[in-house]
C-alpha cells in the first residue's frame, strides 16, 4: 500500500532574437511531501520522504529528497546548440539513522551537464560532458561498499559523451 503526495512543475522561456537564435531558460522540479509505504499487511508505515533507505521495489538503497530541481540554459544559432543543465539534490536523512554510523545524511548535491550539438541537414553530432566538475557522490556509511547510495548519485564522476543522429 503506496501513499504519495508532493508537487511536480516546469518553468519554461524562451527569448528569441532578431539574428534568428534564441535563449531557453526552464527549471523542473519536485517537491515531495510524502512517500508512504507499507511493506506487508499488519506492518508499520515506513515514511521515506526526506530520507534514504531500500527501495521497496528493486530492494536497492534510493534517495527521496523532499527536493529535486533540473534547470535548462540553451543557446541556439542557426545550426548550433548550447546547453548548461545543472540538477540540485536535496539532501536527505538515513532512515535508520544511528550514533554508530560516521555520516548519517546525505548532503545536497549538485551536478553540472554540458552540450553542443550542430544540425546538418539529416544529421545530428553532439558532444557533451556528464558532471562537468566531477563532484563526488554524497558520503554515507550506513549502505553499500561504496559508502554513496549508487542507485540515486552520479558514481561514475565527470565522464564525456557522443552522439550522433540520422533521420529518415
Amino acid at each position: 500500500d503506496y501513499e504519495t503526495e508532493g508537487v511536480d512543475f516546469a518553468v519554461n522561456y524562451v527569448w528569441e532574437f532578431e539574428n534568428y537564435s534564441s535563449l531557453n531558460l526552464g527549471v523542473m522540479g519536485t517537491y515531495l511531501s510524502q512517500y508512504d509505504y507499507t511493506p506487508y499487511e499488519g506492518a508499520d508505515v515506513v515514511e521515506m520522504a526526506g530520507f534514504f533507505g531500500e527501495d521497496q521495489w528493486l530492494g536497492t538503497t534510493a534517495v527521496f529528497p523532499e527536493w529535486k530541481l533540473n534547470f535548462n540554459f540553451q543557446y541556439i544559432m542557426d545550426d548550433w546548440s548550447f546547453a548548461w543543465a545543472p540538477r540540485w539534490f536535496g539532501s536527505t536523512m538515513d532512515m535508520h539513522a544511528d550514533e554508530a554510523n560516521a555520516v548519517n545524511e546525505a548532503k545536497a548535491i549538485w551536478y553540472h551537464d554540458v552540450q553542443a550539438t550542430y544540425n546538418f541537414k539529416d544529421w545530428s553530432f553532439t558532444l557533451g560532458i556528464r558532471n562537468l566538475l566531477d563532484e563526488d557522490p554524497p558520503y554515507v556509511t550506513n549502505y553499500d561498499d561504496m559508502n554513496t547510495i549508487n542507485a540515486s548519485y552520479d558514481t561514475a564522476g565527470r565522464y564525456f559523451y557522443a552522439r550522433t543522429i540520422f533521420r529518415f
